[in-house]
């Protein structure tokens, strides 16, 4: 079964949203939509938490990254498919009161459609596989909000598109029999490397926004929108340049016995990064008494991070396309495997070897 990573972040105890009452048991598993796209887990979460005047809650919601948050127990009752009348096949299965026999999982969405992205999708089908084989259930034990109460669109891309149901089951169905693989050997084109170039432009790429870049690369939104004041965020264009950062450019003269690599220790920056500035320099077109272009202009006097007995900086940075292990080398063998980052989990990256 593949590892899922949750974050437990449950709701303050509330007559609307966390009664906490015991589930008699659990013999269900209801998928929703959240219908407000683009909306974040945690705001969800905090939907959920703040909720007053009306009843709902569930136990998990899953972003757009793929993060999952778990806002109720499984051992308690949620809000999520409370209604006046319910389905014959609900009320054999699941009891009269089907919230009281049920786990809710939100699922989050970027349109009104409803449909999951690829991140969104496999942390729900592994969230699913985990929960119905802890409570000894299969894939015949999902349901959809409204094969449940019989009259609301719930999950919407899923009620109007039973074949993408059909096949949701069929996927978690064949993770619980260990028929899918969810966490593949990294592959270099499961990173996605987002970076600043060396004079501290970022090219934006193709579903990039402000909002995202910020994200990516660490640096506030505001900070950013300072730095760009001609940029119309709502018409970024693929291959726009976006300034991000400042770069303080300087110049190191080489001496005798100086390698490229060293030189970037030196600054601590990257071997790529001195190309970039100075037009492809190779180590064997370095000549003494030359002038090299190098940013941060004078040398660090912090201590630089030892890496695999080489001298690496944090200097990069990726998000993760798909659900891929992070290994302690630069090997990828199993044995120097530690944890696996979820799609859009943002990732330093220390060295360039492999591929990536």
């Amino acid at each position: 079964m593949v590892k899922v990573d949750i974050k437990k972040d449950y709701i303050k105890p509330s007559k609307w949203s966390r009664p906490q009452r015991k589930l008699n048991s659990v013999k269900g598993l209801v998928i929703h939509w959240v219908a407000n796209p683009m909306s974040s887990a945690q705001a969800n979460r905090n939907f959920f938490n703040n909720r007053t005047g009306s009843y709902g809650s569930a136990h998990y919601v899953v972003g757009l990254r793929g993060e999952i948050i778990q806002a109720l127990p499984d051992d308690e009752m949620g809000y999520h498919v409370g209604s006046s009348v319910y389905t014959s096949s609900a009320l054999k299965k699941l009891g009269s009161y089907p919230n009281n026999a049920s786990i809710g999982i939100e699922m989050t969405h970027e349109k009104w459609d409803g449909k999951p992205n690829k991140e969104t999708y496999e942390s729900t089908i592994a969230l699913s596989a985990k929960i119905l084989k802890e409570h000894n259930l299969d894939e015949n034990d999902l349901w959809l909000h409204k094969t449940v109460v019989g009259w609301k669109n719930c999950s919407r891309w899923y009620v109007n598109n039973n074949n993408e149901w059909k096949k949701f089951k069929e996927d978690v169905g064949k993770l619980l029999k260990g028929e899918a693989n969810l966490n593949p050997e990294v592959d270099t084109d499961d990173m996605i490397l987002v970076e600043a170039d060396a004079k501290g432009y970022y090219e934006v790429k193709n579903g990039d926004t402000l909002w995202s870049i910020s994200q990516a690369l660490d640096v506030d939104l505001p900070t950013i929108e300072k730095l760009n004041p001609s940029v119309n965020p709502k018409t970024l264009k693929v291959g726009q340049k976006i300034k991000v950062k400042g770069v303080n450019i300087g110049q190191h003269k080489v001496k005798k016995g100086d390698t490229l690599w060293g030189i970037a220790n030196k600054y601590e920056t990257t071997v790529d990064k001195l190309r970039q500035l100075n037009s492809g320099v190779e180590a064997k077109t370095l000549q003494v008494g030359a002038t090299i272009v190098v940013p941060n202009g004078e040398e660090s006097s912090s201590k630089p991070t030892k890496t695999n007995s080489h001298t690496h900086k944090y200097d990069k940075v990726g998000r993760v396309k798909g659900n891929v292990w992070i290994h302690s080398k630069p090997d990828f063998k199993t044995s120097t495997r530690t944890k696996i980052a979820h799609s859009g989990d943002r990732v330093e990256v220390c060295c360039d070897e492999n591929g990536l």
